[in-house]
């Protein structure tokens, strides 16, 4: 099962950072996942929300901010800004890149610099709109439904998505296999155990018995420590 950095190691790392990013894989993440949205200058960057408040404590759209001033806004709170070039341009990233594009449409000076890193990105989509245009030009790019309910996954699926995220909350109405009977595609689960998306290890233990082929998660060395324990049990030698 892929363990995927859910905005790089951001319980110990500034989320959605190059240095959390790049620990997360450093540690061994097989996936390390971040936002892009983009600035009032074009300028695609690396952030989850659609404004700064949670972050600065002041209102503030990424959308309506141009490049420098979202940056110096972000700086005086304490936190960096990554943009997407610097982000594809890094070499200390050792791991596929997950880009959750939280633009709807995306923009064709977006869509090129996706299509020019195609082979290292998974790019992960909201809309079926967004999942047509990256089908039609980024060629053989590796795509991620981020449904918003499981009614959506059919449509997907017949779109040309290889991956479907389902969240652990929708675990008792679907699960991988259900998906799995729709196409051969990949089921990542997000956890999100009472509120949580840090992740558990008794989540990590039923998504391995559902048959899960990655999970998103905050805790990416609590995953990748169990991970490795049930590594050492089945290597173990028996009596």
């Amino acid at each position: 099962m892929k363990i995927i950095a859910h905005r790089g190691a951001s319980l110990s790392h500034q989320e959605n950072s190059l240095n959390s990013l790049a620990y997360a894989a450093a540690l061994g993440a097989d996936v390390v996942e971040c936002d892009v949205r983009i600035t009032r200058d074009n300028v695609p960057v690396i952030q989850h929300d659609p404004d700064i408040r949670r972050l600065t404590g002041q209102p503030g759209l990424v959308a309506e901010l141009n490049c420098a001033n979202l940056a110096d806004r972000l700086r005086s709170a304490g936190h960096t800004l990554l943009t997407l070039d610097q982000l594809l341009a890094a070499e200390s990233i050792r791991a596929d890149l997950l880009l959750h594009l939280k633009i709807t449409p995306i923009p064709d000076y977006l869509l090129d610099r996706l299509r020019a890193a195609a082979g290292r990105i998974i790019c992960g989509v909201q809309s079926l709109v967004d999942l047509d245009q990256v089908r039609s030009i980024v060629p053989g790019a590796r795509i991620l439904a981020f449904v918003n309910h499981w009614d959506e996954i059919p449509g997907f699926i017949a779109g040309g998505a290889g991956i479907i995220r389902l969240w652990e909350n929708w675990l008792d109405v679907i699960q991988p296999d259900t998906v799995r009977k729709m196409a051969p595609v990949s089921v990542w689960i997000m956890s999100n155990r009472n509120g949580s998306m840090n992740g558990s290890p008794e989540s990590l233990q039923r998504f391995e018995t559902l048959g899960a082929d990655g999970v998103l998660l905050n805790d990416v060395v609590m995953a990748l420590r169990d991970r490795l324990e049930i590594t050492c049990s089945i290597d173990s030698p028996k009596d």
